[in-house]
């Protein structure tokens, strides 16, 4: 025993002394932006990775996390190549629940072995948040730039005030390099600000996303100072007119004054953008000589230009600049506003079972996701047919079977016909409730494609995926730049932290590279459905439109471009509106008649709410207030929905069902009669 002792106590000391098994990374893991982020939608994740092996490694980062209240997202990155000590950055995208409480980040290598894990806190079990949820009526800004004084300390003097509430005003920086690769990983700021960044900096893939991000309906400010934006630069080719040369100017003293500086007169170097006009886009000079604010519609988002650089007057108070900044934002954010106020703001309190607002596209996302799962087969049963069967086994199990053993004089093998009774009677319930669940995989689905003339079109899809086995099922014929992710119903407009980090129950595997996330492998139970979201541009715009109008009457040519009928659709020109009949595949048809008063959407006969539901939902909102606004500066919308439109994409290796709703929206600029 004594003998035991020692060799343990040698083992031990030896242990404490040999150094512990170094881990062959160093990685550094961030998420959103400067630790904001959007519950359940896309959002912006940076990973540096720093090899200690000596031996280039070749693999893949992984990232698990909770992305709704039901689901478990695992997304594996494209293949990178490390060597020791350089550093590798490796820009990814992910969704994350409200109430989830950590994300693990792990390095496999080309077998799909772990090399390296680590999980990453969220928030703590005694509800302190490591990470800040920006609700519905909050404000997420992203600055890239210059720090301007009264910009970045812009949410400590204002609120957000919607037609609802009001909420809090997040600014969040981030340096150049580190601007998201994909245009989904500014999907959930409100705002992004280019403050005179280094445009070198900024490379050709983030410059792309945020161009994307723009035709998809984001807002951007861009304010010129010493740096000049190279013309080629695809966020260059946002503003459509040009630029007037540098000019030195005396500013008045008012005019400082009202933007919040020290009063005194001073110069600045303006350029001018009187040529914003002729495109369209409302100007202000600000008390200058020229305009030097100018703002417009770009596709779907909203793009504005500040042709001076404010700090350049000096001193100025951090509370009165506020104000100036809020006026420049506010004139691209429609519906909310910026308000200046004189109290310090402070952080929202989120209690530890507090609950976060989603928004109002999320009660529409309900309607379009309810349409996916009213199929029969994933209707609950009868009460009564479960009280039949129950009752029907208590007869056999007890009177039936007493009285007919009794008759026959064999009362002891009750035994053997009780069993005999259950296992029947299991197995006739196994099949009689596949009778009634099974059959054919179906997959439904509600799209919507927006395009305005001359415009990138985009699409959102929601599919559903009735499973008649349990399995892992993939798809095909999807595209490289496809945005696929799990999405669940919620509780009308708001999410619960206590039912969020509860185990969720379905999984999904995602490969994010090219400038996309496709599903690897897509588990589903027998009989039940997993449903989808994709958001992606359009390869093609399924019609084209002539509008003419006066204020009696609407005519409309519209060509369809596919080999599928149009059903029906409207044509909306202000606030009046026209329907009309059905297009056949590649034909050409013309309507004609007057125009009552109504909305678009209010289209919704034959497929009950859906068709209006899925223009609010969660990947169509933003364009759709992107289309009210066209229709207020005289723009006219044509609305059409297909018959029974073929999917672009299949579960593999497996013959479905396929019932399509989908819906084309264009927007077009009418001519008047005779012209």
């Amino acid at each position: 025993m004594g003998r035991f002792v020692c060799c343990a106590s040698v083992i031990l000391a030896m242990a404490a002394v040999l150094p512990a098994a170094q881990d062959p990374f160093n990685i550094d893991f961030r998420i959103g932006w400067d630790g904001c982020y959007r519950p359940m939608e896309w959002t912006p994740v940076e990973i540096d990775i720093v090899s200690k092996l000596k031996d280039p490694f070749e693999g893949r980062a992984v990232i698990t996390g909770q992305q709704d209240s039901l689901t478990t997202m695992t997304t594996r990155s494209q293949r990178f190549v490390v060597t020791q000590d350089l550093p590798q950055p490796l820009p990814m995208v992910i969704k994350l629940a409200y109430g989830a409480s950590t994300c693990e980040l792990a390095i496999v290598d080309n077998n799909d072995r772990k090399k390296w894990s680590q999980d990453f806190g969220m928030s703590s079990m005694y509800g302190t948040r490591l990470m800040t949820p920006v609700g519905d009526n909050d404000l997420l800004i992203g600055l890239v730039g210059r720090r301007g004084l009264g910009l970045t300390r812009l949410g400590e003097h204002t609120i957000c005030r919607t037609s609802r509430e009001t909420g809090k005003v997040y600014v969040k920086e981030k340096l150049p390099k580190l601007l998201p690769w994909d245009w989904t990983g500014l999907a959930s700021l409100d705002l992004l600000v280019l403050y005179s960044p280094d445009w070198e900096a900024i490379n050709v893939h983030q410059a792309k996303a945020i161009s994307d991000w723009v035709s998809n309906g984001g807002r951007l400010l861009i304010v010129l100072g010493g740096n000049v934006m190279p013309s080629a630069n695809p966020i260059a080719k946002l503003v459509p007119f040009e630029i007037g040369q540098p000019v030195e100017a005396k500013v008045p003293a008012q005019t400082i004054e009202a933007w919040g500086y020290d009063g005194r007169g001073g110069s600045i170097t303006f350029r001018s953008l009187a040529a914003a006009a002729s495109k369209g886009w409302s100007v202000e000079s600000l008390g200058l000589p020229e305009p030097v604010f100018a703002e417009g519609l770009v596709k779907f988002g909203r793009v504005a230009v500040l042709s001076c650089d404010p700090a350049a007057l000096g001193a100025q108070s951090a509370e009165r600049i506020a104000s100036f900044w809020a006026a420049r934002a506010s004139a691209l954010l429609d519906e909310r506003k910026i308000e200046f106020t004189n109290e310090r703001v402070s952080a929202p309190d989120y209690p530890f079972y507090g609950s976060h607002r989603l928004g109002e596209s999320y009660a529409a996302t309900n309607v379009v996701l309810n349409h996916l799962l009213s199929i029969p087969e994933l209707r609950p049963l009868s009460i009564w047919w479960v009280i039949a069967l129950l009752a029907t086994l208590a007869l056999l199990l007890g009177p039936i079977d007493y009285l007919v053993l009794k008759r026959l004089d064999r009362l002891p093998l009750t035994w053997v016909t009780s069993t005999a009774i259950i296992l029947l009677f299991t197995v006739g319930a196994y099949y009689g409730v596949q009778a009634l669940r099974a059959g054919e995989m179906q997959v439904r689905a509600v799209s919507l494609i927006d395009g305005i003339e001359g415009a990138q079109p985009w699409s959102t899809s929601y599919c559903g995926i009735f499973a008649p086995a349990s399995d892992k099922y993939l798809l095909e014929g999807t595209t490289a730049n496809q945005w696929w992710s799990a999405i669940a119903p919620t509780e009308n407009e708001n999410v619960y932290y206590y039912r969020g980090s509860e185990m969720t129950s379905r999984k999904i595997y995602c490969l994010q590279q090219d400038g996309g996330n496709l599903p690897e492998a897509i588990p589903i139970n027998i009989w039940s459905m997993q449903c989808l979201i994709n958001e992606s541009p359009a390869p093609l715009m399924p019609i084209l439109a002539d509008v003419q109008s006066d204020a009696a009457r609407i005519a409309l040519r519209i060509t369809n471009r596919v080999k599928c009928p149009i059903r029906r659709g409207w044509v909306q020109v202000g606030g009046r509106r026209m329907t009309f009949g059905p297009v056949g595949p590649g034909e050409t048809g013309e309507f004609s008649g007057p125009a009552s008063a109504g909305s678009g959407d209010e289209y919704h006969d034959g497929d009950g709410p859906v068709t209006a539901a899925i223009l609010s939902s969660v990947g169509c909102s933003q364009r759709t207030r992107a289309v009210e606004s066209y229709l207020r500066r005289g723009a006219a919308v044509v609305c059409a929905e297909y018959d029974e439109a073929p999917l672009s994409y299949s579960v593999a290796n497996n013959r479905s069902n396929v019932n399509h709703i989908q819906l084309v929206r264009l927007v077009v600029f009418p001519r008047p009669f005779g012209k």
